[in-house]
């Protein structure tokens, strides 16, 4: 890693490179995503299936990117004991507390000046949840995103996850 330390009489033009070259990179990144947006809302889960196959090197069949229920439970009997305690256990405290939070939060109104402010809290009718599961597997990510969603009443809740070897680790299930 090139360390940029600001006492050198460079510094300056050190960063300006660093900052422009990352700008750059940030349009050409841009330009890759809204290509692949495009092609995916023309495309559907073809195009989603082609782009797994393109930078993941796994081959899915759009059919295959939902769980089944048979699947759901296959995968509970395969962690360890232990391991499922310990995440009931972090689910129960982490339900508990978006429980408060939820309590807490609430719908407020005012007038001033002839003028009504004030908030409305409603829960989204869907959210979708990126979980990391490629080097590791992180079922923590499940747990701190669905449980917030479920508890503020949201009605469908999509997860994503890499999955290497095209198989998705029970742990985020």
């Amino acid at each position: 890693m090139k360390i940029i330390a600001s006492a050198d009489r460079a510094f300056k033009a050190a960063v300006k490179k660093v900052v422009s070259r990352s700008s750059i990179q940030g349009d050409k990144v841009e330009g890759t995503v809204r290509t692949i947006l495009k092609a995916v809302e023309r495309g559907g889960d073809a195009a989603v299936s082609r782009y797994t196959h393109k930078f993941d090197k796994v081959s899915i069949k759009p059919e295959a990117f939902r769980i089944t229920p048979d699947q759901m439970r296959e995968a509970y009997y395969k962690i360890r004991k232990e391991d499922g305690d310990a995440l009931r256990y972090a689910a129960h405290r982490i339900t508990a507390f978006h429980e408060r939070q939820k309590t807490a939060a609430r719908t407020w109104m005012y007038q001033d000046e002839g003028v009504t402010l004030g908030q409305t809290i409603l829960p989204l009718d869907a959210v979708g949840l990126y979980v990391p599961g490629g080097k590791a597997v992180y079922p923590s990510s499940v747990l701190m995103s669905a449980i917030p969603a479920k508890v503020a009443g949201v009605k469908r809740i999509v997860m994503c996850s890499p999955t290497p070897r095209g198989e998705m680790s029970p742990y985020l299930l």
